[in-house]
């Protein structure tokens, strides 16, 4: 058993959802800080902070100065609507994971823009959190936000108005968007261990560079997405069917430097054992460049499970950009070190 029961903790991400959806609408954020511990810590892993070069930030104060600085321009603050799709609540941890669905006005012709973003929060007491983590690809984010720009720029040409942001409008979005799942048949237990099995085999799919073992995990038609680099050069975030992700994985895992990330361990993982559902995320860590500097980048995957040791669905996200950097970081150190 956690500190604190499941209930609270549904009771306090309900009312973290409802006053959302009208701050941001109404451009009062204060409600929505209020929510926030005096010491808590904010992560985002997408933008980050002070033009990028911090992950984090500490105290209510800061959250503060930073959510009303970057809520207060154009056309960050037309980003008025949160629906979510589907939350988690880690009970013995005191966690809630969720996916926000981070979305635009309407720009005046009903086109809906929106791109997706993983939360982890830690509940402190007293309907407060003391830990927020935000991971979402900022490319993704940045081009949803200009094409909304230009969108909300043809239909002033075309003197269409721009129609009110309505509270009332919200609860209609998260039943739009719920994603909805049958009840799981399996056990917590055969989940856990599946979890378990499936790190191990690929820490070997990586090191060796045969996926055969990892790619025994998902079914025939499994749906796999991937909200980073993505697939074909990043023009699709999803591919059908286990022969798709094997032609997917073994070219790219055989490119250098990618070649060189040799390990994921699993930091953490939460199991929803009602429908089945698996969160955790990835340390993607790389070789040694030589010097023994440690690189790594943290990707969330949520997984579905579909019995006899099985995945039906996967979906990877993360920063290309950090990812990126990371790479670059060492190809920078390794060539040092070449013969």
């Amino acid at each position: 058993m956690g500190k604190w029961s499941y209930q609270e903790l549904e009771t306090c991400f309900q009312r973290f959802m409802d006053v959302t959806d009208t701050a941001f609408i109404r451009g009062d954020l204060e409600p929505w800080v209020q929510f926030f511990t005096d010491d808590a810590a904010y992560r985002d892993l997408g933008y980050g902070f002070e033009g990028g070069w911090k992950s984090e930030i500490r105290g209510q104060a800061n959250i503060r100065k930073w959510i009303n600085a970057h809520f207060s321009t154009y056309p960050n603050n037309a980003m008025s609507y949160w629906p979510v799709p589907w939350y988690i609540i880690d009970e013995e941890r005191g966690w809630v994971l969720c996916e926000w669905r981070n979305r635009m006005r309407d720009p005046g012709n009903g086109a809906i823009f929106e791109e997706k973003n993983y939360t982890r929060l830690k509940y402190a007491g007293d309907m407060k959190w003391s830990f927020e983590e935000d991971i979402y690809n900022p490319v993704r984010m940045r081009t949803m936000i200009e094409l909304w720009r230009h969108e909300r720029d043809r239909c002033e040409r075309q003197n269409i108005q721009m129609p009110e942001a309505r509270p009332e409008d919200a609860p209609v979005m998260h039943k739009e968007v719920s994603e909805q799942s049958g009840e799981n048949q399996y056990s917590k237990e055969e989940i856990e261990d599946t979890v378990l099995r499936f790190e191990e085999a690929g820490d070997r799919a990586f090191r060796t560079g045969d996926h055969s073992e990892w790619l025994s995990f998902y079914t025939d038609d499994v749906v796999y997405r991937e909200h980073g680099f993505g697939f074909n050069n990043g023009f699709d975030c999803q591919v059908s069917g286990v022969k798709a992700v094997k032609e997917w994985i073994d070219p790219h895992c055989d490119i250098w430097p990618i070649n060189n990330m040799v390990s994921f361990p699993i930091s953490w993982y939460v199991i929803d054992a009602v429908r089945g559902w698996v969160i955790l995320e990835y340390r993607n860590i790389m070789k040694d460049p030589g010097d023994g500097t440690h690189l790594e980048c943290r990707s969330y995957t949520r997984l579905k499970y579909a019995g006899n040791g099985k995945w039906c669905f996967e979906e990877d996200i993360y920063s290309p950009l950090l990812m990126r950097s990371m790479l670059e970081q060492w190809v920078m150190l390794s060539s040092r070190f070449e013969k």
